[in-house]
């Protein structure tokens, strides 16, 4: 299968890791805010989304939701596929949203 066939279904299992990673992301975040400013804790938060935030809904995914990855193995997208196209695509949404940041907080 081609990959423009498999894009469409790389966004709907990347939109399936938000609500999860979101979360990890602030719960650090949160913590975080106890040792730093807010303008920190929002760079650190967009820095560590793709990385600490992929890795939460992983474990996640691996305890709660394995007949999930079926769904994608019927359109011949593999698991290392789907989390290597969350991963990028969570890395290129953080840096957009780390140049906003800079550019919103003056840093």
């Amino acid at each position: 299968m081609n990959i423009k066939k498999k894009l469409p279904f790389y966004y709907v299992f990347y939109r399936s890791t938000l609500k999860i990673s979101i979360l990890a992301t602030i719960f650090v975040g949160g913590l975080l805010l106890i040792r730093g400013t807010w303008k920190e804790v929002l760079i650190y938060m967009f820095q560590i989304y793709p990385f600490l935030g992929l890795a939460a809904d992983y474990f996640y995914k691996e305890v709660t939701r394995k007949n999930e990855y079926y769904f994608y193995y019927n359109v011949a997208c593999n698991k290392l596929e789907l989390w290597i196209a969350a991963f990028v695509q969570a890395f290129f949404v953080s840096l957009v949203l780390f140049q906003l940041g800079k550019i919103g907080i003056g840093v």
